[in-house]
C-alpha cells in the first residue's frame, strides 16, 4: 500500500512504478485501475508522458478527449485488419435489411449466411481486440470497467488501485480478482471516503475501503511525505491536523505567490459573508440550495484577483462547492463579469 496525502504525487509515484513494473516484461499486460473516469484518465496521461504503451478500456465519450486514440475503441479502428471486418459488417447488414423480401429456401440460406458471417465477425473483433490488448503495456481501466468482457479470463502479473481509498471495497475486488500475483493499493484513508448513500450498506461496513481494512489488518503503507503542490503555509493546516506533522515541503514559497491585488501578505484568506445580506435557500426544483450571499462574496472575490491590475487569468481561478445549486449560480454571476 501507498499512502499519499495531499500534492505529494500519488499518481506521478504510480505510474512510475507502472513503468518500472512493465520495463521487466516478459508477463503480458498490467492492470492500472481507479474508481473514476477523471482518475483513470490521469494515470494514462501520465504513462502515456512517460512513454508507456498505454490502453484506455471505457466509453470514449466518458474519456478526455486529448486521450481518445488511445482507448480500446479508437485502437480498433486503426487496426489493420478493421477494413475487412468493416467491409463484412456492411454486407451482413444489407442482407439483414433484405431478410424480409426473401421466402423458402432464399430466406434460409440467407440466415445460415448470416449466422456464420456475425460468427466470423465476432472472431476477427475478438482477435484485434486481443492483439491489442497483448501488445500494451498497461491496460486502464475504471474498477467498474475490470469486470468487462474485454478482461474475461484475463489475470495480471501486478493489478494498481489508485485512489483506492475512495472506492468501496465491492468495487475494488473486481479489480482485486483479476490479480494472479502483486497488488498494490494507492490512496489517502484521511481524504474522500467511499461514496456510500445507503445507511444499511454504511452498517454492514462497506463505508470501509480495502485499503483502510489492509492497514487495520496491519500492512504497513509506504508513506509519501514531500508535497510539492502547495505554499508551505497551506499545507501546515493538514500536516498538523492529520498527518502528525510529517509533510515536508518541497515547494518553494516563491513561486506559490498570490496575485498583486491578493489584500492580504498570507496565502489564506477567510472572507466573513455572515453580515451581508442574504443567505441559505433551496435552489429551483427544490433538489440542491444556494446562497446568493455567498456567491457575491465568490464574485467579489474572483473580479478582484482578475480584474485589470489582479494579475490572474480566469483559468488560474478555481471555484469549489459542494452544492449543484451553489454552481450554477456563480456560474451566473462570473458570466456577468
Amino acid at each position: 500500500a501507498v499512502q499519499g496525502p495531499p500534492g505529494t504525487g500519488k499518481t506521478a509515484t504510480t505510474c512510475a512504478l507502472l513503468k518500472v513494473a512493465a520495463s521487466g516484461g516478459g508477463g503480458g499486460p498490467l492492470l492500472a485501475c481507479a474508481d473514476s473516469n477523471a482518475a483513470v484518465d490521469q494515470l494514462l496521461d501520465g504513462l502515456l508522458k512517460l512513454g508507456v504503451r498505454g490502453v484506455r478500456l471505457g466509453q470514449p465519450a466518458r474519456v478526455s478527449k486529448r486521450l481518445r486514440d488511445a482507448t480500446l475503441t479508437a485502437r480498433l479502428e486503426a487496426h489493420a485488419e478493421r477494413g475487412a471486418s468493416g467491409e463484412l459488417r456492411l454486407r451482413l447488414g444489407r442482407l439483414q435489411k433484405d431478410l424480409p423480401l426473401l421466402s423458402g429456401a432464399e430466406l434460409s440460406a440467407a440466415r445460415r449466411t448470416l449466422r456464420s458471417g456475425w460468427a466470423t465477425l465476432r472472431q476477427w473483433e475478438e482477435r484485434m481486440r486481443d492483439d491489442i490488448l497483448a501488445s500494451a503495456e498497461v491496460i486502464c481501466s475504471t474498477l467498474i470497467g475490470a469486470g468487462s468482457e474485454s478482461l474475461c479470463g484475463r489475470t495480471f502479473s501486478l493489478v494498481v488501485i489508485d485512489e483506492a481509498t475512495q472506492a468501496t471495497e465491492p468495487r475494488a475486488s473486481i479489480a482485486l480478482a483479476l490479480a494472479r500475483g502483486r497488488v498494490v493499493l494507492v490512496g489517502d484513508p484521511q481524504q474522500l471516503p467511499p461514496t456510500t448513500l445507503s445507511e444499511e450498506a454504511r452498517r454492514a461496513g462497506l463505508a470501509v475501503s480495502l485499503f483502510e481494512r489492509a492497514l487495520a489488518a496491519g500492512v504497513a503503507p509506504v508513506v509519501l511525505t514531500t508535497q510539492y503542490r502547495m505554499h508551505p503555509l497551506l499545507a501546515a493546516f493538514s500536516s498538523a491536523a492529520f498527518y502528525r506533522g510529517a509533510l515536508t515541503n518541497g515547494a518553494d514559497p516563491a513561486s506559490r505567490l498570490p496575485p498583486p491585488r491578493w489584500p492580504s501578505r498570507r496565502p489564506l484568506l477567510f472572507v466573513d459573508a455572515a453580515g451581508r445580506r442574504g443567505g441559505e435557500r433551496a435552489a429551483p426544483g427544490g433538489v440542491s440550495v444556494l446562497n446568493h450571499t455567498e456567491a457575491r462574496a465568490v464574485a467579489d472575490v474572483v473580479a478582484r484577483v482578475c480584474g485589470r491590475e489582479g494579475g490572474a487569468a480566469p483559468s488560474d481561478v478555481g471555484v469549489v462547492s459542494p452544492y449543484l445549486g451553489q454552481v450554477a449560480l456563480l456560474k451566473q454571476l462570473l458570466a456577468k463579469q
